[in-house]
């Protein structure tokens, strides 16, 4: 069966053979090398210092990232269904958020992010969509995230980056958290996401 979505997608014959290999004890030698090697890779294609691994759906990485950084408010830039989770997510958790609200066919501006930003000083914590693929919107992260932290550089930005690793190189330099997942550009199976 071929799907025609946004994700998953559909994951190559040799890796699904792959899975069928016994599995490896995960205090085993061989899978610390292959642990280690996952983890170098990862940190190549996204360009970040850290890789954490998570057993979850991308929707657990975002709980995990927003957990973690207990943010005291949140700008989430909402354009679609998956940028809506983080505005889910801030509310399970009773961390107050502002949602800057576009049609899913339509990316943010810089100018309208900074506004907000200018305007309410508790916002510490801007999350956001390199790609929201629910509405196909590439949004202009880069620039988003390199004015924000020109504008303050002790707010974190979040950046769900599920539907674009390992599709697209991507710029990580303003970002203090990058989401991904297995279930998309790296056509693996959905429940590991980092």
């Amino acid at each position: 069966m071929q799907l025609f979505t946004a994700g998953p997608a559909q994951t190559p014959k040799v890796l699904l053979e792959a899975f069928c290999s016994p599995p490896l004890h995960h205090r085993s030698k061989e899978f610390m090398q292959l642990y280690h090697f996952c983890q170098s890779a990862m940190q190549n294609l996204i360009a970040l210092q850290k890789v954490i691994f998570l057993a979850s759906s991308g929707s657990g990485a975002m709980e995990s990232t927003l957990a973690s950084f207990s943010p005291q408010k949140v700008l989430v830039l909402e354009n679609g269904k998956f940028s809506q989770r983080f505005n889910e997510i801030a509310n399970a958790f009773g961390i107050p958020f502002l949602t800057l609200q576009k049609q899913w066919d339509e990316a943010h501006q810089v100018q309208e992010v900074l506004a907000i930003l200018k305007t309410d000083s508790k916002i510490d914590c801007v999350c956001l969509q390199s790609c929201e693929s629910s509405g196909g919107v590439a949004q202009n992260y880069q620039e988003i995230t390199q004015a924000i932290k020109a504008y303050n550089s002790h707010i974190i930005v979040i950046v769900d980056a599920i539907a674009s690793v390992g599709i697209e190189a991507l710029d990580t330099e303003h970002i203090d958290a990058l989401i991904g997942a297995s279930q998309k550009g790296l056509m693996l199976p959905a429940g590991l996401s980092f």
